[in-house]
Parts: C-alpha cells; sequence; structure tokens
C-alpha cells in the first residue's frame, strides 16, 4: 500500500509540476497573457454583482481562482499582464477621448454651418 501511495504522490508531484511549466509557458509571450487576461475578465473578476446568480458567481470563483493562483505561482508573469492590460486601457481611453473631441469639433461644425 505505502508503494501505491508514493507512486500516486509521485504522479500528484508530476501532474502540479506540469500545470505550473504550460501556465509559464502560456504566460511567456503577450498574446498568452492576453488569453488569461480575457479569461479573468470574461468571469467577471472585477465587477461587484450582489444580485448575481449562482451562475455567474461560479464564473467568478474561477476567475479569481485562476488570478490568486498567477499571483502566488508567476507572479513576475501577472505582474507583466496586468501593467499590458493597464496600457491596453489607457491606449482605449485616450481613443475614446480622441472620438469625442472630433465629435464635439464636428458637431461645433455643423452648428455653425446651419447658423449661417
Amino acid at each position: 500500500m505505502t508503494n501505491e501511495k508514493s507512486e500516486l504522490a509521485r504522479i500528484q508531484a508530476e501532474d502540479a509540476e506540469e500545470f505550473v511549466k504550460s501556465y509559464a509557458w502560456l504566460m511567456h509571450d503577450k498574446r498568452g497573457r492576453s488569453i488569461v487576461q480575457n479569461i479573468i475578465d470574461s468571469c467577471g473578476c472585477d465587477v461587484p454583482n450582489y444580485e448575481a446568480s449562482l451562475y455567474a458567481e461560479g464564473r467568478r470563483s474561477v476567475g479569481l481562482e485562476i488570478r490568486n493562483w498567477l499571483r502566488e505561482n508567476l507572479a513576475e508573469q501577472y505582474l507583466l499582464m496586468e501593467r499590458e492590460r493597464i496600457e491596453t486601457i489607457a491606449r482605449r481611453v485616450s481613443l475614446f477621448a480622441a472620438a469625442r473631441r472630433i465629435d464635439a469639433e464636428e458637431n461645433k461644425t455643423l452648428k455653425l454651418e446651419e447658423a449661417l
């Protein structure tokens, strides 16, 4: 029985090591980090929902579990992923602000043309 237990422990250790290596490989590349970030975002981790369904809470739980695992096991890649996320959000906000300025200018031009 002890041989079976030690064999099971060895297999579990190998599986855990392979799991870490797989995530490390995925998080090594910006595209992989983007995939993981999209999964976490789609789980609604950053959106508190006080009236969430059990399904939504289950999704959120999975996202939080992935995020916490990354923080504990691949902290450097996790921080890089978060930095890239912030840069992406800032870029989108900047583009949105530019689009609003353009719209405002176009509206001013239209109103000025209508007044003439």
